[in-house]
């Protein structure tokens, strides 16, 4: 079982909302819980997060939101990498049960505390050969869904001879920034941060 908390942006713009995740892998599922947060300065506002707990509109919301806080307490979490990467996104026009993502460009970089990066510098690349246990730079083909698979993605599966691998995006990027080296395929990965 593993515990990821992680703070989610699509663009780079300050006033942009976030998105607040908790994400467990129990087993062999994940399990995601998430929510928006549009406030302005959220980052200012974690320091007295009841404050930033209210500014949210359901109590949904608040709940997410209050245990992301507290899981971050509890296990003395705090900014510790940066990831990014280019998303390309799939989902059905009639059903939404299942995506297909290609994510590729994947770079990382220390965090600075609870700021939006940017562009700058200092951006590494984690996916070369050695990372993705490939021939080349490649690309991360991510099948979700909920429950069973459909049909149709079992048949891509097997038409393209597709095998599953893990590779964790978080754990390669804290082995590259933190620890000076790169991991290969089939290392163990670590896990996320624990109470000293």
């Amino acid at each position: 079982s593993r515990l990821k908390l992680r703070i989610r942006y699509y663009d780079n713009r300050a006033d942009g909302p976030v998105f607040f995740e908790i994400k467990r892998k129990i087993k062999d599922v994940i399990h995601k819980r998430r929510v928006r947060v549009a406030t302005p300065g959220w980052g200012d506002l974690l320091a007295t997060p009841d404050a930033l707990i209210q500014s949210l509109p359901t109590a949904r919301d608040q709940a997410v939101l209050g245990e992301f806080l507290y899981l971050g307490a509890v296990h003395d979490a705090g900014p510790m990498v940066v990831v990014r990467y280019q998303r390309e996104a799939y989902q059905g026009t009639i059903d939404d049960y299942a995506r297909v993502t290609f994510d590729r460009r994947l770079q990382c970089r220390p965090a600075t505390g609870y700021q939006l990066p940017g562009e700058g510098r200092g951006w590494e690349a984690i996916d070369d050969p050695s990372n993705l246990g490939t021939g080349g730079a490649g690309m991360i083909l991510e099948l979700k869904f909920a429950d069973r698979a459909p049909v149709w993605m079992s048949d891509l599966v097997q038409r393209f001879g597709l095998n599953r691998r893990g590779f964790s995006k978080y754990s390669t990027s804290v082995v590259r920034t933190l620890g000076g080296g790169l991991l290969p395929h089939d290392a163990p990965v670590p896990t996320e941060r624990t109470p000293a």
